[in-house]
């Protein structure tokens, strides 16, 4: 669920793996998402007072509201198991969960990276909200702790505050060299993306 700019996530303390065929329905009770919420069990973002807004919303929706997920799985050539598609999950779902001032303002972004594999990640994560990745560069620039967002715009952007909530970017004013976010990941913030 999102709040603003605020992504709540709950979710178990240790994984677990849905192995049914997509064709089963998954029933969602309200009753059970609010104990999920409430649950000791389970890791969340949110502090007492998101836990009880949250629930509120649940508990005002009616069933056919929610939306059903499809898992995208594919057969493993050597034994026959089900395992979990990324790409497929991707090309099924980008754009699903975006924030429309995010698209509306129309803010180009140029990663600069020191490892790609997390720079791939991300940019997905980020086109996925609603912000156009126009670039993925090289950058030795790693005196930057986590990330640094580098706007010759306004920072009070969407855009930029998005970066600075999500990922806890620091923010300066300066040259875009042709657009109009660079975003420098730092290695911390590559390390947990890796």
């Amino acid at each position: 669920m999102t709040s603003s700019f605020v992504n709540y996530y709950v979710s178990p303390q240790s994984p677990e793996v849905y192995e049914k065929p997509d064709t089963d329905e998954p029933s969602y009770q309200k009753r059970a998402l609010i104990q999920r919420i409430f649950s000791g069990g389970s890791m969340t973002n949110m502090n007492f007072i998101d836990k009880l807004y949250i629930a509120s919303l649940i508990a005002k929706r009616r069933q056919q509201d929610y939306v059903v997920l499809r898992s995208t799985v594919k057969r493993d050539a050597d034994d026959g198991s089900r395992i979990f598609s990324e790409k497929a999950f991707q090309k099924k779902y980008k754009g699903f969960f975006y924030h429309q001032n995010l698209r509306e303002e129309g803010m180009g972004v140029q990663l600069r990276y020191g490892n790609y594999k997390s720079a791939a990640t991300l940019s997905r994560i980020i086109e996925g909200q609603g912000i156009r990745v126009v670039d993925l560069a090289t950058t030795n620039r790693y005196e930057v702790h986590r990330c640094l967002v580098r706007t010759n715009e306004n920072v009070s952007l969407h855009t930029v505050r998005f970066f600075v909530s999500a990922f806890g970017c620091d923010v300066e004013s300066g040259e875009t060299e042709g657009v109009d976010i660079i975003v420098y990941l730092g290695k911390e913030l590559e390390n947990v993306w890796e």
